[in-house]
């Protein structure tokens, strides 16, 4: 082989080796993962008293309460619809109570009990359309903690993220990831599927329910 020819094969497998490395140091890969952000808000802005207001759509509906003939539907940490049901076939949405954090309620003798974030709030639905608070127990859940400044961490705003990353990501392979205050959670698998995100529900689910004269 003369030098011409062996400086031409090197050349080759030069040039092909560095299309190669190219390709791969630019190859993308589609992943799907869960971003979690921290909301953080003031004590005074987590314990505003619940308050009623017009009615309003469902549209990220929690937890269901029947009570009489009444049925209580959660709007995830907004506050609780309230739907007339004496009649099945035509329901009537009544009003809305606002209350910041709520996730779960319980209602006895006309009294709805309802999470306020970190504490319990005792309402009167002795007339639905014009409740009262007549309570509030402060303290009774735990808090998922502060940022140090006085604002406490109110909840996680959940956001399922689709998008395209370089194949030599380390977001590739699962496990948590930090960015700021963000938690992200990889859910790259071979089929590609996200996980579930948990929905209120329930029965054994819910975070607190009366039994005889107690609330547990």
């Amino acid at each position: 082989m003369t030098k011409q020819h062996l400086f031409g094969v090197i050349a080759f497998f030069a040039i092909t080796f560095s299309f190669t490395s190219c390709t791969k140091d630019t190859c993308t890969r589609e992943i799907t993962y869960t971003k979690y952000t921290p909301i953080f808000m003031t004590m005074a802005e987590m314990r505003q008293d619940a308050a009623i207001t017009a009615s309003r759509e469902l549209e990220e509906p929690g937890k269901i309460y029947f009570y009489n003939n009444y049925i209580f539907i959660n709007e995830l940490r907004e506050g609780i619809h309230i739907i007339d049901n004496a009649n099945p076939s035509s329901p009537q949405n009544l009003g809305f109570i606002e209350i910041k954090g709520n996730v779960d309620m319980a209602v006895k003798d006309n009294i709805l009990y309802a999470d306020n974030f970190m504490d319990l709030l005792a309402i009167d639905i002795t007339n639905p359309l014009a409740p009262i608070q007549v309570s509030r127990n402060q303290d009774v859940f735990p808090t998922l903690g502060d940022d140090g400044n006085g604002n406490i961490l109110a909840y996680y705003n959940v956001e399922e993220i689709t998008e395209m990353r370089e194949c030599n990501s380390s977001w590739f392979g699962g496990g948590a990831f930090f960015e700021g205050d963000d938690v992200f959670l990889n859910s790259f698998s071979g089929s590609g599927a996200a996980p579930a995100v948990p929905q209120g529900v329930g029965g054994s689910m819910a975070r607190f329910t009366i039994v005889g004269d107690y609330l547990y």
